[in-house]
């Protein structure tokens, strides 16, 4: 089973639809169960890190430790599809998986420390929409690849 923990909701109809799409292609041949937390307002605190601190809590409450962590930054390592499916599809046989995209401020090193690989979607920075969409795509196209379904070129 993957998971995905992401700080905030997806707001724009557009890409619900596109996410939506992809699960719906997937039709329960891989569960994929998506956990949306309310992002921590820096309004309400001293620092951004004390916000990226109250995400981070709200985070480690939703993780089962025995899952294999794989955490959404742009320092990560950059993976192909191919390495992509492979990573995910190899570890499934053994574990669980979450995925974790942190929110407006990044990931406290809370999340960094549990995580088991950090991946970077690209060197560019996405709003979370847009880094769930293609993470979620991804996945569907790594489920391709595993599958020998003709999706991926």
């Amino acid at each position: 089973m993957l998971r995905v923990i992401a700080i905030d909701k997806i707001k724009d109809i557009n890409y619900k639809n596109a996410i939506n799409d992809f699960l719906q292609r997937l039709n329960n041949r891989l569960k994929i169960d998506i956990i949306e937390l309310a992002p921590a307002k820096y309004i309400n605190f001293d620092s951004k890190e004390k916000a990226i601190d109250k995400e981070a809590d709200k985070i480690l409450e939703s993780l089962n430790h025995q899952d294999y962590v794989i955490i959404l930054d742009d320092k990560g390592k950059h993976l192909n599809s191919h390495e992509f499916s492979t990573l995910i599809f190899d570890t499934l046989n053994h574990k669980h998986i979450t995925f974790i995209i942190g929110g407006a401020y990044g990931l406290s090193s809370k999340i960094k420390d549990k995580s088991n690989i950090m991946l970077s979607l690209s060197k560019m920075t996405f709003p979370h929409e847009l880094a769930r969409l293609v993470l979620i795509e991804q996945i569907y196209r790594a489920y391709c690849i595993n599958s020998n379904i003709k999706y991926h070129h």
